[in-house]
């Protein structure tokens, strides 16, 4: 894919083309993997994957993309926005794990490897694809404008690696609320999912 088709996905994928973000994805992907993983710490990348946050800033960008918030003209304009985000979401980890309870130095390590390989969702068995991945955040955004936006806002906190006893702090409720507000989120992304299955 050249430049000029990369800023054609993105004018296609603000019309409404959903299969344009999949070209997007697979052509940076795989480079913004290895971007976030050269400025992974180590401590850090025990705690952090580097596929997790690409995922997060590919969804960041293609929520803002289609409300407008770029303006991509020139060739390498995506690369270098894809780029400067991905970073962002580095530092933004490597902030929140070195302030107060999420201190790298205290905590002891976890597990490496993908997702799956960690136990996640249960049935799945292998990595999900990039169309996976942006087929759930869809559906998880869908999942969310239904909420209020408190909730929104709790979700929001959540996936940017928020625990729930912050949360709990921040919105002066339980940690309970929160589970529960996280549960519903769950529910309902479940039940759309099972239905698009």
């Amino acid at each position: 894919m050249s430049t000029d088709d990369s800023l054609s996905a993105v004018r296609r994928y603000c019309g409404g083309d959903e299969a344009a973000a999949a070209e997007i994805v697979d052509r940076y992907a795989t480079r913004l993997v290895a971007l976030a993983r050269g400025r992974l710490a180590p401590k850090l990348g025990r705690k952090v994957a580097a596929e997790d946050v690409v995922q997060s800033a590919l969804g960041s960008f293609f929520v803002r993309l289609r409300e407008g918030e770029f303006d991509l003209r020139r060739g390498g304009d995506l690369w270098r926005l894809l780029a400067a985000i991905t970073v962002n979401k580095v530092l933004g980890q490597a902030e929140r794990f070195r302030s107060g309870k999420r201190r790298l130095d205290a905590e002891a390590s976890w597990p490496t490897g993908s997702f799956a390989e960690r136990g996640g969702f249960g049935r799945m068995r292998e990595a999900p694809t990039a169309q996976d991945a942006l087929e759930l955040l869809e559906e998880l955004e869908l999942v969310a404008r239904q909420l209020p936006l408190a909730h929104r806002r709790i979700l929001a906190a959540r996936l940017e690696g928020a625990t729930v006893e912050e949360l709990a702090e921040e919105h002066q409720v339980t940690e309970r609320q929160i589970r529960r507000v996280l549960q519903k989120v769950e529910v309902r992304l479940l039940a759309r999912l099972q239905a698009v299955d």
